[in-house]
């Protein structure tokens, strides 16, 4: 099942902050951040894997966001969405998986759990709870930059976002350092490397916590 964005990200749950806002996060905070040219060119600067994500990537930003979505013109869904990118750009994501099976997957279909404090650029990283009822709700994003040295946006993520983002954007939330997205409930569950994504030596040294 994938991850249901609508109800995780309602409004009552998170709130979007302007990236100009430079007032301390308060829980279910979303910043939406606009990266310009000059830094997503930084980002990907000497770090082949993870430039060729940055390059399908940007024409992708915007594109709605769309439960159940398949379709980067008509709307798509965090897991669609990360699958997507790393097959257009030839990385052995080799089929789709939601997030239930992501967040407890160890080593299969291209992928390999890593721990967090070894999470580079170009990891994925996979959020999840069940509710009282044991409904699963998930979602899974990009890992651009865990230490802001690039960016200067400590915990900068790409993904397929519900409300009140409700697009394919660059973002940072709360919850990153303590290892959940916008609210406790929503652990970190996984952090999964694609096989053949190639960072240099440098990346595991600026990516580190």
């Amino acid at each position: 099942m994938i991850g249901m964005m609508i109800i995780l990200c309602s409004p009552k749950a998170a709130t979007l902050v302007s990236r100009e806002d430079q007032a301390a996060e308060q829980p279910g905070q979303v910043r939406e951040i606009k990266l310009s040219e000059k830094l997503m060119t930084r980002v990907g600067d000497g770090r082949k894997g993870l430039s060729r994500l940055l390059d399908a990537a940007r024409p992708t930003i915007g594109t709605p966001y769309k439960w159940g979505g398949t379709q980067l013109e008509e709307g798509i869904d965090c897991s669609n969405y990360t699958w997507q990118l790393y097959r257009k750009v030839g990385l052995p994501y080799k089929r789709f998986l939601g997030t239930m099976v992501l967040s407890r997957l160890k080593r299969a279909n291209g992928l390999r759990s890593v721990p967090f404090d070894d999470a580079r650029a170009g990891d994925l990283l996979v959020y999840g709870y069940r509710d009282d009822d044991n409904h699963w709700f998930g979602h899974v994003v990009i890992l651009i930059d865990k230490s802001g040295d690039f960016t200067g946006h400590k915990g900068l993520v790409l993904g397929a976002h519900g409300k009140p983002v409700s697009s394919v954007q660059f973002i940072t939330y709360t919850g990153f350092e303590e290892g959940f997205f916008k609210e406790p409930r929503m652990r970190l569950c996984n952090v999964l490397r694609v096989d053949d994504l190639i960072v240099s030596q440098e990346d595991l040294i600026l990516c580190s916590r």
